[in-house]
């Protein structure tokens, strides 16, 4: 094991460098609490939701009529975005989708 000297004042600038990150890692997680997948719906959770076939769900995202993120091949919805679909948006529904 090696022993690493410094000096006492590098030492606390380090500390409170560290102390500083810590801070900004917290304040990042509080701030990403509402972006937690967890929370979000993947496409089968909409299809329930809106009594939709996976065809045309897909079509409501090519029309940009439902916004969603995807992530590598598989799709999310935020719940908020499908309640207000289904308040406001339902109507520009077209074919086997009503």
């Amino acid at each position: 094991m090696d022993i690493v000297i410094i000096e006492r004042k590098t030492f606390d600038l380090l500390l409170e460098s560290v102390k500083a990150l810590t801070r900004k890692v917290d304040f990042l997680m509080e701030k990403s609490k509402d972006r937690s997948l967890a929370k979000w719906m993947d496409s089968e959770d909409v299809c329930k939701a809106l009594n939709l076939s996976k065809r045309s769900l897909q079509s409501l995202r090519d029309k940009d009529l439902l916004p969603c993120t995807q992530i590598g091949r598989k799709f999310y919805y935020k719940p908020a975005d499908v309640e207000d679909f289904i308040l406001h948006g339902a109507g520009t529904i077209e074919g086997d989708c009503v």
